[in-house]
């Protein structure tokens, strides 16, 4: 069932030409999001040698100025 909707199912794809300057933005934008992705893999890599080493992940949580359920959510771990 669900909601209905008043779009058509299948859209053209929307014509867009960005200017020069869009362009230099649409890039940079790129750029960014691939450092996120790196940074987020070293993230993960260093939580998982911090649970390795022995550290609580409770001590870790307090360290970080996160929650303990962030870092089980990042290592795919369920909570304790």
């Amino acid at each position: 069932m669900g909601t209905p909707t008043h779009y058509p199912q299948r859209m053209a794809p929307a014509s867009f030409t960005p200017t020069e300057q869009q362009k230099k933005l649409l890039a940079a934008v790129k750029r960014a999001k691939a450092k996120i992705a790196v940074a987020e893999a070293e993230y993960k890599r260093l939580l998982a040698e911090c649970t390795a080493a022995d550290i609580p992940v409770a001590a870790l949580a307090a360290a970080i100025g996160t929650q303990r359920k962030s870092i089980y959510r990042s290592l795919g771990k369920p909570m304790k």
